[in-house]
């Protein structure tokens, strides 16, 4: 039949729904599409109908007002070639193109199984037959692992880089801790000096072996108990040793941690500083623990300013709970947090509070991990390229025990 007849017999209800529209007309065998504009925008029943019920929709509930001259978020972004948006950068990114060969391998690889599968005779010795029979579902592993090693091979030649964590380029970190009375309190369980010790030997253990630290101590007095250096465990050693005094000198403690670090002098009477060297001052760091209010010595802010014009960074630590507990007693007046913070604020380091043992820790060890490590970046070529070689072992081990099983 023509499709001029099939046209002309074909009848189609003016009230029928669009479905049933569209299948009668799939049932006469031609389907008529009609792409003019008139019959876009006048001669579509169905549209005709969907655009009435929306515009019925919109005036019984209208729209919001929405902005104008919005426009859409694209669905990627562009990126330089050198970046893969992580941290994550290529030193030579044009390699990676060649992952684009990879799909191809696997579709060549799976039309091969195909064929073999279909015509075993031909692709097989008698051998491979009888191994075959002996495949697992794991058949298809070794390929897997082996563009796996390609992939990788691949990237390793791009010389990816990522920034990792390495032993930061620091002269020295002067720990210097506050053993006066009021560290006997014991609102940080067991008290506050055992709390702080337990932490500042975690700290050394946290910082890296090159790293240089030293220890003083501080109450009515001062005491620089181990100068810079990489002996960390002779200053554990020494921290177990402590013990309390009477009285309160931050001022003065900080004044002998700085002191203690390479190229920074000892001030004046007067409270200036001698001439310093002209050459560049080394890295140098102060972490300062204390609980309560200075009340001899120097004036913490003057050690603070004086520490800043040695370039030195001076971290801050109170330690105490701001409420005391039930079953704890505390000796000594409150921490002087204000004078804490301000220390740290003019010498651009950072004041931390803790108000537990646990606290405390956590305080030391976030310390360490900032001023002992730094992220880096670093190529991590050879790294991937062994990863790759294993892979590859790997895949050469399963073939070679899926055609000699052990036992056989």
């Amino acid at each position: 039949m023509s499709a001029t007849a099939v046209a002309a017999t074909t009848t189609i209800p003016a009230r029928m729904s669009c479905r049933r529209k569209d299948d009668a007309v799939r049932a006469s065998g031609r389907i008529f599409i009609f792409v003019t504009t008139r019959s876009l925008h006048t001669t579509n029943d169905c549209g005709d109908q969907l655009r009435s019920t929306r515009q019925r929709g919109s005036a019984a509930a209208p729209q919001p007002d929405r902005p104008t001259a919005r426009r859409r978020a694209p669905a990627f972004s562009h990126r330089t070639p050198h970046s893969t948006g992580m941290d994550l950068t290529f030193v030579w990114p044009a390699f990676l193109w060649a992952l684009l060969s990879l799909p191809l391998l696997a579709a060549v690889y799976a039309r091969l199984t195909r064929r073999a599968s279909r015509y075993p005779g031909i692709f097989s010795t008698t051998t491979a037959l009888v191994a075959a029979h002996r495949a697992s579902r794991l058949r298809h592993l070794p390929p897997m692992l082996l563009a796996i090693s390609l992939a990788l091979l691949v990237v390793s030649a791009a010389r990816p880089v990522l920034p990792l964590p390495v032993p930061a380029n620091r002269s020295a970190i002067m720990l210097a801790l506050d053993v006066s009375g009021s560290m006997r309190s014991t609102d940080i369980s067991p008290s506050r000096l055992e709390a702080a010790k337990s932490s500042a030997k975690a700290f050394l253990r946290s910082l890296p072996a090159s790293v240089r630290a030293g220890l003083v101590v501080f109450a009515g007095y001062t005491a620089l108990l181990a100068p810079p250096g990489t002996e960390h465990a002779r200053i554990e050693a020494l921290i177990d040793g402590v013990s309390t005094a009477r009285r309160t000198a931050i001022g003065d403690g900080l004044i002998e941690a700085v002191a203690a670090l390479p190229g920074r002098v000892r001030p004046n009477a007067d409270g200036t500083l001698p001439a310093l060297p002209a050459t560049p001052l080394p890295p140098g760091m102060v972490v300062l623990l204390s609980d309560g209010r200075s009340n001899a010595g120097i004036d913490p802010l003057l050690a603070a300013d004086l520490a800043a014009q040695q370039q030195v960074t001076v971290y801050t630590v109170g330690v105490g709970a701001r409420v005391t507990p039930d079953n704890a007693w505390t000796i000594g007046g409150t921490l002087d947090e204000e004078t804490l913070q301000a220390m740290a604020s003019r010498t651009g380091g950072t004041y931390y509070h803790a108000s537990s043992a646990r606290g405390l820790h956590d305080v030391y060890r976030k310390l360490a991990r900032s001023l002992g490590w730094e992220r880096r970046p670093t190529e991590v070529s050879a790294a991937v390229a062994g990863l790759a070689a294993l892979l590859l072992a790997a895949a050469l081990a399963v073939s070679w025990l899926r055609v000699h099983p052990l036992g056989t």
